[in-house]
């Protein structure tokens, strides 16, 4: 007779696993299956293969987004009662992993992630829990009161389900459409998808292939089509060929503006340009003295890098060898000024190759957040990336992960 399983842990991602310790501590008996040849796959090459578990700065309001207009209520239900860092620390500390905290960002003290899914999976080994590799499944039914989940090769029968699939980023690491196409299946409430925490694609204006690999820090502010600056962030831009990347613009895609604009001279204020003119001001309001017959891209890099300063120039009509004496002091500083407010027009994502995370997924109206079921298909218990729920970089979408899947696994 085949076994017939307290439940079966769909995916061994970072939900999966943190789930299947939580159930088998709990005296479940748990199957995990994994598509994947090696469980864990994704989640070595987190934080760079550092690995940044959870941050000590947690505010839902500003640290995730969901296509859901209610989803504060959400988590404020799902995050009540302890400090959220803390959780994740005792959780892994309980497996033999020590966390560290550089800055914000709390990593496993050795800095590996591979530490930390060899610590979960020898977890599991501990509480005799199997986890099957190389199966997808590819349908859900049930009958009477148990699932039953098929695979290519076999079927497997189970009281509860947990749907820990992730979601269709980095695709070379095993992202996929399974657990949206299982829940399309199960008739499940879903959100629009799209690829977040990746860079965007813009409308290149003239010359902007001499900023190609520039990285430079600023305030990255989000502007939606009405003007309407929805977000607003300070860190470093990377400029690609295609667009802007970096963490600032990253984490810009979970708002979907329409345009980017860039304060490039943040760490200068008007003062300082001000009085950084005025003191070779000549009487004939031309700006010369000693910097007469510097080039306006040579002075601007005193400020600012030489492609970004020759980007500028050329932007404002000038040639590459027109000199600080050709201009009078309120062109040069609005020329200077002009670094502080650069827009470009936004016309796509990067894609889910590049993408960190997926946004959207499974409605959390569909979700109980005391215990990760979906309440119109009792039983079936949903965790991490495959919800509508995303949180900027940081070590925000791990540290909901393991929660979602301890959460889900204590109440199987």
């Amino acid at each position: 007779m085949k076994t017939i399983y307290d439940a079966i842990i769909i995916g061994a991602g970072a939900s999966g696993l943190a789930c299947a310790i939580s159930a088998a501590r709990s005296g479940k008996h748990v199957l995990v299956l994994e598509k994947n040849k090696k469980p864990g796959k994704k989640l070595y090459a987190t934080g760079n293969g550092k690995c940044n578990l959870t941050n000590k700065l947690i505010d839902t309001r500003i640290c995730y987004v969901s296509g859901n207009p209610d989803y504060e209520r959400f988590l404020g239900a799902f995050f009540a009662g302890g400090d959220l860092c803390a959780a994740v620390c005792t959780f892994f500390n309980s497996i033999g992993i020590q966390t560290v905290a550089l800055g914000d960002y709390v990593y496993p003290a050795s800095e590996q992630a591979s530490s930390v899914v060899w610590a979960m999976l020898d977890e599991l080994k501990r509480f005799d829990v199997n986890i099957e590799t190389s199966g997808e499944v590819t349908e859900i039914k049930k009958q009477d009161d148990l699932f039953f989940l098929k695979t290519a090769s076999d079927t497997y029968s189970c009281k509860k389900v947990v749907l820990a699939t992730g979601g269709k980023s980095y695709p070379s690491l095993g992202g996929s459409e399974s657990g949206y196409e299982l829940c399309k299946g199960l008739g499940v409430e879903m959100t629009d998808t799209y690829p977040a925490l990746c860079g965007f694609t813009i409308n290149k204006p003239a010359h902007f292939e001499l900023l190609k690999g520039l990285r430079v820090k600023g305030i990255v502010s989000s502007v939606h089509a009405s003007g309407l600056t929805v977000r607003r962030e300070k860190g470093e831009v990377q400029f690609t060929e295609d667009g802007l990347s970096g963490i600032v613009c990253m984490n810009a895609t979970c708002v979907l503006p329409s345009r980017l604009s860039l304060n490039l001279i943040s760490a200068f204020s008007d003062d300082i340009a001000d009085t950084f003119l005025a003191g070779a001001k000549e009487e004939n309001g031309l700006y010369a003295g000693r910097f007469k017959d510097r080039t306006l891209i040579g002075f601007l890099n005193g400020y600012l890098p030489d492609k970004l300063c020759e980007y500028l120039v050329l932007t404002a009509g000038y040639e590459r060898q027109t000199t600080c004496g050709e201009l009078n002091s309120e062109s040069l500083l609005s020329l200077i000024r002009s670094a502080a407010d650069i827009t470009f027009e936004i016309n796509g994502l990067f894609g889910y190759e590049k993408a960190q995370v997926t946004a959207g997924g499974i409605d959390l109206s569909e979700v109980d957040p005391n215990t990760m079921e979906l309440v119109n298909h009792r039983g079936i218990h949903a965790t991490g990336e495959l919800l509508d729920i995303t949180g900027i970089c940081g070590g925000y979408n791990l540290t909901f992960a393991f929660l979602s899947g301890i959460r889900a696994g204590v109440s199987l």
